[in-house]
């Protein structure tokens, strides 16, 4: 198998062993030891970055200790965030949701997994590449979700163009956050390609910055729901980005 393939895979199959485990096996949480072993892993970047995915799509909450293993703890929304995950055809999400025995099918990849990353390692710097998040995206104005996602940035825009209070205390972070975001609308709405770089710098970042401002409050809320409906729409186009979620 190529090897760029192989690194966009393996994180895959450990995100589905990962929700055998706390699903199948009804655990509610879990420490990263407990988890490993669970789960039989034998690569550890691949599992750090499948946590990380799980913990980015608020399918676990993460509980860092000083001292002992950190503490993975299953949201309310875990089962209907993979059922969204395992209807995209031809990822081994939907090949694992239509076997009546998933956890037999997973087991028996993750053996397979575990030979292919025997001959082939992944380093943790094989999740680090800047190059390969730069790689163009497709935008296809048809796609149900990327209308969702324009239409909600559009109104986190228009939040943060109408709070004052933002205006008066911290004029340049809003007009910032503000141009950014009105950059990317744009070339949603204009062009056909975009990266995931791009995004993250122009979208994801910004929004996040007002969520961590404005927690509650309407324009944070807003900003939520419109990266919330961002990731939706780039998690349907491109699984690839969860090396950088």
């Amino acid at each position: 198998m190529d090897r760029k393939r192989l690194i966009e895979l393996a994180p895959q199959y450990y995100i589905i062993a990962i929700y055998n485990y706390f699903i199948k096996e009804e655990v509610f949480s879990a420490s990263t030891d407990e988890i490993w072993y669970k789960i039989r892993g034998s690569n550890r970047p691949v599992f750090k970055n499948a946590l990380r995915f799980l913990v980015a799509n608020k399918m676990l909450d993460e509980f860092v200790d000083d001292f002992g293993p950190t503490v993975y703890q299953r949201t309310p929304g875990y089962s209907k965030a993979f059922e969204l995950l395992s209807k995209t055809p031809k990822t081994p999400y939907y090949n694992y949701s239509l076997d009546s025995d998933g956890a037999a099918w997973i087991r028996s990849a993750m053996d397979k997994l575990d030979t292919a990353l025997m001959n082939e390692p992944i380093e943790d710097v094989d999740f680090q590449n800047p190059d390969l998040e730069w790689e163009p995206l497709p935008v296809e104005r048809d796609n149900p979700k990327l209308q969702i996602a324009t239409k909600k940035l559009d109104e986190a825009i228009a939040a943060i163009d109408a709070d004052n209070g933002y205006n008066a205390t911290l004029p340049e972070e809003k007009a910032y956050v503000a141009e950014n975001l009105k950059d990317a609308a744009n070339k949603l709405k204009r062009e056909d390609t975009i990266s995931y770089a791009y995004l993250k710098q122009k979208v994801i970042d910004p929004l996040g910055s007002v969520i961590r401002r404005f927690g509650k409050a309407a324009v944070g809320l807003a900003a939520k729901v419109a990266k919330d409906a961002i990731l939706e729409w780039l998690k349907e186009i491109g699984l690839n980005i969860l090396h950088w979620l």
